[in-house]
């Protein structure tokens, strides 16, 4: 949802965000999540995309809240 935002908020409305989740559990904990993103969105260069993708993985709020180590790939379709 933050990359969303940040795409539509810096001019690029996605057309389409597809995200697959993998979580890692250690005792009964969440240790990792990994990211695998697809998006298409016109007019943007993948300069601009890859600072909006790592705002959105920083800055997360649903992120922040889960405290646990995040990775992800993203790629612009």
């Amino acid at each position: 949802m933050k990359l969303s935002f940040n795409l539509s908020d810096a001019g690029f409305p996605p057309e389409n965000i597809l995200t697959k989740a993998t979580l890692t559990f250690e005792n009964g904990a969440v240790t990792l999540i990994h990211l695998d993103t697809k998006v298409i969105v016109p007019g943007i260069t993948n300069d601009r995309f890859n600072e909006l993708v790592e705002d959105a993985k920083l800055n997360c709020p649903i992120s922040k809240l889960l405290n646990t180590t995040i990775t992800l790939n993203a790629v612009l379709e």
